[in-house]
């Protein structure tokens, strides 16, 4: 009776398994295992040639269709023995990072925090970023990131997108921000 049970669990199990794995199967998986990390991003993005970019710039994705639709992994030096909660809370460390993105940004642009999450993946803390950019051209940008550090170095993935394809894609952005781990 019980190994009849087992069965029939285990065939049901079987055939609802494919259905729960369209979201991951929306997506590819991105692993840099000289800078130790990874990611998934969406089918039908594209890496981005990175020759000449910024210090720190490690990989760009885009849409092929949206190319505004993108995101990004910047990797900085801290020191060995900092943890991310030495930078203080998700909000705390937003707000920073959000400051320092409208000193450096040449098309200024209004940043709002919309909220900051903090999550441990295989006991690295993670912060969860959302904001909201507004141009004075009247264009909207909407952004989530994921921070960590490891081995003295602070990952930054940035997804980002116009605002009105916001509500389309966001559930595919969390899966990336969410995705995004160090090692």
């Amino acid at each position: 009776m019980i190994k009849s049970w087992l069965v029939t669990l285990l065939l049901v199990i079987g055939l609802f398994l494919p259905g729960c794995a369209t979201t991951i199967g929306d997506m590819k998986t991105f692993v840099d295992t000289a800078d130790g990390y990874q990611l998934l991003y969406p089918n039908g993005w594209v890496p981005a040639d990175i020759k000449g970019a910024s210090l720190g710039l490690d990989a760009i994705f885009h849409d092929i269709i949206e190319p505004s639709q993108n995101l990004s992994v910047i990797i900085s030096q801290v020191s060995a023995d900092k943890k991310l909660e030495d930078l203080g809370s998700a909000t705390e460390v937003a707000n920073h990072l959000l400051a320092k993105m409208n000193e450096s940004a040449t098309n200024k642009g209004e940043i709002s925090l919309i909220d900051a999450q903090s999550r441990v993946y295989e006991g690295k803390t993670y912060y969860n970023l959302e904001y909201q950019v507004k141009f004075p051209d009247q264009r909207q940008r909407h952004d989530v990131a994921s921070v960590v550090i490891n081995k003295g170095k602070l990952y930054t993935l940035d997804v980002s997108a116009p605002e009105r394809r916001w509500n389309k894609i966001k559930d595919s952005f969390y899966t990336v921000t969410n995705s995004f781990s160090v090692y």
